[in-house]
């Protein structure tokens, strides 16, 4: 079998692989129907595998090593190079060292992703507006090739009148190849404001996955569970009609929180994506009214006429990938 090397320029490489370096990979590849020797730097490559291409099921554009894709049938040969992200939340699997991430939601909000070696990155995001923003570094650690854990840290900050911060520690474990794996991870969720979340932890939750739909398409899901305290309000007039009291309380609530949709990665490009789905999210409100407010002359003010709620609106998102320094 013939050994791959795909390029971050989309070219698809039939070789023999030599040997690897820490820097680069020497091969054999056919140009002008010849086989030579050559190289190529590991920041120019999105993935490289070997004796991976059957010879009678391949198809490539003779007389060189280049694979015609349009009219390849094995789809097993053509990896995912967006294997370290679904569609905000990360994967276990680092971004390799000095690769860049960029990707975009509804245009409004932006991150980049860099790769600070083979098992440290930075994530940091930021509205048009330039507010909130959020910093996500990670440390991950292959198990073997199909499974790795990461740590991490999610830091949000809304820096306007009130200042509101939040900060999730979290770790994930990531199972699967680069085209179908699922990720599962837990954290703990702080705030300096008690009435989204109390000051202290609130545990957290996740769920995601992607599976190889085509060459070029994916199915991308993550999920999200958790538990905050949402403000509630209980009012009272007293004497004159227009003289009100409004007193404010906590109670916990649960949420449901997930995007589901599918990337298309160009075909001539596949450092290049669209992302388009659902992000949906479930709410449970605790509708207990505290002792205090259970006399008639108090009214608590509530969310809509029912206990659950269900939330659900499209979104579009875009992202580039450059492999060079």
């Amino acid at each position: 079998n013939y050994d791959l090397i795909v390029t971050t320029e989309g070219d698809s490489i039939t070789c023999f692989i030599d040997s690897i370096t820490n820097t680069l990979i020497f091969f054999e590849m056919k140009i002008r129907g010849n086989w030579i020797h050559t190289q190529i730097e590991k920041n120019s490559i999105v993935a490289y595998k070997q004796d991976v291409i059957n010879k009678k099921k391949v198809n490539f554009g003779s007389p060189t090593s280049y694979i015609n894709q349009e009219n390849n049938k094995d789809d097993s040969i053509i990896e995912n190079p967006y294997v370290h992200r679904y569609l905000f939340m990360p994967t276990a699997f680092a971004l390799d060292k000095h690769k860049r991430y960029y990707s975009t939601f509804y245009f409004m909000i932006h991150d980049l992703h860099y790769g600070f070696s083979d098992k440290l990155s930075l994530c940091f995001g930021t509205s048009t507006y330039l507010f909130p923003y959020y910093i996500m570094p990670q440390f991950s650690f292959p198990i073997n090739e199909k499974s790795a854990v990461a740590i991490g840290d999610l830091l949000l900050i809304y820096p306007w009148v009130d200042v509101y911060a939040g900060n999730l520690v979290y770790a994930l474990y990531t199972r699967g190849t680069k085209s179908n794996n699922f990720s599962i991870g837990a954290g703990l969720w702080s705030t300096n404001k008690n009435y989204i979340s109390e000051t202290g932890h609130k545990a957290a939750f996740a769920l995601s996955g992607q599976t190889k739909l085509s060459n070029n398409t994916y199915l991308v899901t993550e999920n999200f569970a958790f538990q905050i305290n949402v403000r509630a309000t209980a009012r009272k007039f007293t004497g004159d009609p227009n003289v009100e009291i409004d007193e404010h309380f906590t109670q916990l609530n649960e949420i449901l929180f997930g995007m589901t949709g599918f990337r298309f990665i160009s075909k001539k490009k596949p450092f290049r994506s669209w992302q388009i789905g659902i992000l949906y999210a479930f709410l449970h409100e605790n509708r207990e009214t505290p002792i205090e407010y259970s006399s008639p002359d108090w009214d608590i003010v509530r969310f809509g006429d029912s206990e659950n709620h269900f939330f659900a609106f499209p979104i579009i998102s875009y992202s580039r990938k450059f492999g060079k320094r």
